[in-house]
């Protein structure tokens, strides 16, 4: 048991290695699954991953007020106060949608013309997993509440 827990990360390492460059990235990780890249691939990657870095960060930092007060709303169980926060939030969301699109766009392009077809897979297959995980979100009723109860069936 000590074992498991000491080979843990805690939060505050990953946010460190978040700070530190090696978790910039990382969401897009699994649209390389199964791609051996070449190191001219790994270094217009490194290119393109730089490009978009600034512009990630400045709409991570612009959203921070947002996601500040939504976590204060959730900690004091105001439902109707975080839906509030995250529905004025949608067209920083959809800017952020619209950057990662963008950027997967130029991370394709920087690969062989024999890699793009495993990339093209693994993007199809991330984008039916999230559609499947945000329906499942969505449908009323689904989502437990801490106390274990269904909503409305109390």
């Amino acid at each position: 048991m000590a074992y498991a827990q000491a080979a843990k990360p805690d939060a505050t390492s990953r946010r460190e290695g978040m700070r530190a460059g090696r978790g910039a990235g990382l969401g897009a990780r699994g649209l390389f699954r199964g791609i051996e890249l070449s190191d001219a691939e790994k270094a217009s990657l490194k290119t393109v991953r730089e490009k978009y870095k600034d512009q990630f960060k400045a709409l991570h930092d612009s959203f921070k007020p947002q996601r500040e007060e939504l976590r204060a709303a959730r900690q004091r169980g105001d439902t109707a106060a975080a839906r509030a926060v995250w529905a004025k939030s949608g067209d920083q969301r959809e800017k952020m949608r619209a950057l990662e699109t963008r950027m997967q766009g130029d991370l394709r392009a920087a690969l062989t013309p024999a890699h793009r077809d495993q990339f093209d897979k693994n993007a199809a297959a991330m984008k039916e997993r999230m559609e499947r995980r945000m329906s499942k979100a969505s449908r009323p009723g689904d989502r437990k509440t801490p106390r274990g109860d269904r909503r409305g069936e109390r």
